[in-house]
């Protein structure tokens, strides 16, 4: 978590060049971090773990009489799968990241109905005047 706050702090401090204070509050929720953290070490675990036992099964003495040409022998129908869910999703990523890229290239140029030019958009925090 320590060089997430480190690149928060780099972001916070960019001179985004105008003349109002601009402050970024931006914040980390440990919950959210360490929940996600614990969820990428047992997808890792899972990933070892699958591999392992499947070796564990096979027959040591033909594997090594065999000269190591296949660690088990089978149905390979769920490696199949998990390669056709593995392609599946790398090409709807790609097709979602085309698509927001020319989404966004044409929002620069939309017609937004009015003159943006000399347009100030502001928030404002009731809860600092005690509301």
């Amino acid at each position: 978590m320590g060089w997430a706050c480190g690149v928060l702090a780099l972001l916070s401090s960019v001179n985004l060049n105008t003349d109002l204070p601009v402050q970024l509050d931006l914040g980390l929720d440990g919950t959210c971090l360490c929940s996600r953290r614990a969820i990428a070490l047992l997808a890792g675990a899972v990933v070892g773990i699958v591999p392992a036992v499947r070796l564990a099964r096979a027959n040591l003495n033909h594997i090594l009489r065999e000269g190591g040409r296949g660690v088990a022998r089978g149905s390979s129908r769920f490696r199949d799968a998990l390669v056709m869910v593995q392609v599946g999703s790398a090409l709807m990523l790609l097709i979602i990241a085309a698509l927001f890229t020319r989404s966004l290239a044409a929002s620069e140029h939309a017609n937004l109905g009015f003159n943006p030019a000399n347009v100030l958009l502001f928030t404002m925090d009731p809860s600092e005047i005690g509301l």
